[in-house]
């Protein structure tokens, strides 16, 4: 029998690995870009990843 609490603790688990991957994986992206175009690619890069993530935060119109 599966506890009460397993849907709980898989949630934490989903969570967790979704706030650590991208820790993980930017380096190695910012490597490739660096390699590719240089510093000055990677703050293009930076800034517009910025961009779009500050205009996606403007759509929430509530939190549930």
């Amino acid at each position: 029998m599966i506890p009460m609490w397993w849907p709980t603790v898989t949630r934490l688990a989903v969570f967790n690995i979704a706030n650590a991957a991208p820790q993980v994986a930017a380096p190695f992206v910012a490597s490739w870009i660096v390699d590719a175009g240089g510093y000055d690619l990677m703050f293009q890069v930076a800034a517009a990843i910025s961009i779009v993530g500050a205009l996606l935060v403007v759509k929430v119109k509530h939190v549930r």
